[in-house]
């Protein structure tokens, strides 16, 4: 994700499609050093609010999250939001986060290929 260290955000958040997508990118970009976790639907509720309590409390820098996982989140300090995939539907391209005194900078990434290697 070259885009991300050209803009090096305090705090993002990557949306994927899918659970499995999540996966395999915050694997990608942990192992090329970036400080990240993820959420989605297939973890515990506990493993869930650990992780959404340090993404809050800012030791995370990029939280990879599928649309589903992430809907609702309030949380403050997050300046950029990426778009990995293209989502299923055209209305989650549009979703919001409530974002506490800063607006967050929205990035579309499509990723198109499902061959593509992840940039990192």
């Amino acid at each position: 994700m070259k885009l991300t260290k050209q803009e090096n955000p305090f705090m993002a958040i990557v949306f994927c499609r899918t659970k499995r997508r999540v996966d395999k990118l915050e694997e990608a970009l942990f192992k090329a050093g970036y400080n990240c976790n993820r959420l989605h639907g297939g973890m515990t509720q506990s493993q869930r609010e650990k992780v959404m309590k340090a993404f809050k409390a800012s030791e995370i820098q990029y939280l990879i999250a599928t649309d589903v996982a992430a809907r609702g989140l309030d949380i403050s300090g997050v300046s950029h939001v990426y778009n990995y995939d293209i989502p299923e539907n055209a209305e989650a391209i549009f979703t919001e986060l409530v974002v506490q005194d800063v607006l967050a900078t929205r990035y579309n990434l499509f990723v198109c290929s499902r061959k593509r290697q992840i940039n990192t």
